[in-house]
């Protein structure tokens, strides 16, 4: 079964069988290999097992790639940093005076021109990174939200959609794809890109008040004073957390599980 999850993920099952068969060369020599590996069935059955699952099961190669994301990886931690955006600015662009197609430095440059304000500028860079990578879930979801941020919404829904469709796990596409649909006016579809977020228990302000304004949009007025209470229980504001959370009460039935979150919230601000 480990085998299946490893191949299936993208890696080489031979690296097992190379493990195995490293395993077995040093077992009775070295004192290194952790006891509990010693504790398995034989290793030269495990090893014979493993080869022939790879000549009959398993006979795809594992993707290149699985480490080919580190420059992808190291983009995104140069872009994580506390760094000056004009030196990062420089940064891309020395690497696609040399390299005018790396996608990695096409999608930092244009990353670092959407901080810098120079919006426009970093939506030709994603057109440029993604007529090379149409299929990136990064660049889809950046470019995506350049796009709403020009109101450029029709367009912005498209680009986030097809990133939700390769990577279904991204809070920032729920996010924007809820906000997006929400500038349409598509209150119910932005609703439920905001319940996925909630789904996700993120402790983020943000969040709690897009929940609070889409709920209020649509008259659920019991869930949009619930999460503005939240909100400004996150901002630090007291009071208005408590007027909120309170006004949430007369919407909820006693008896209701959100009732009790609400009681609890109001007591622990009591304290």
């Amino acid at each position: 079964m480990g085998i299946s999850y490893l191949v299936e993920a993208g890696y080489s099952g031979g690296a097992v069988y190379d493990f195995l068969k490293i395993m077995r060369r040093y077992e009775f020599y070295s004192s290194s290999i952790p006891s509990y590996f010693l504790t398995h069935p034989g290793t030269d059955e495990r090893t014979r097992y493993i080869d022939a699952l790879l000549q009959t099961t398993y006979t795809r190669k594992g993707a290149d790639s699985i480490l080919g994301n580190l420059k992808r990886v190291q983009t995104i931690l140069l872009l994580d940093k506390k760094t000056n955006d004009s030196d990062n600015l420089q940064h891309f662009k020395a690497i696609l005076n040399d390299k005018p197609g790396d996608i990695d430095a096409l999608y930092g440059l244009a990353v670092t021109q959407d901080r810098m304000g120079m919006v426009h500028d970093s939506l030709d860079t994603f057109r440029k990174a993604l007529r090379l990578a149409p299929n990136d879930p990064d660049i889809l979801r950046d470019m995506g939200i350049a796009s709403y941020k020009l109101g450029q919404l029709t367009a912005a829904a498209a680009l986030l959609n097809r990133a939700l469709g390769i990577n279904q796990n991204d809070s920032d596409t729920f996010l924007y794809l809820g906000r997006t649909y929400e500038a349409l006016g598509d209150l119910p579809n932005a609703l439920g890109f905001y319940r996925k977020l909630e789904e996700k228990h993120l402790d983020d302000e943000e969040t709690f008040y897009n929940l609070a304004m889409a709920y209020g949009k649509v008259n659920q007025l019991g869930d949009s004073h619930y999460y503005f209470g939240l909100y400004f229980k996150k901002k630090g504001k007291t009071d208005s957390a408590l007027f909120h959370f309170k006004a949430a009460m007369k919407y909820v039935p006693p008896d209701a599980a959100r009732a009790q979150k609400i009681t609890k919230e109001i007591e622990s601000l009591k304290r």
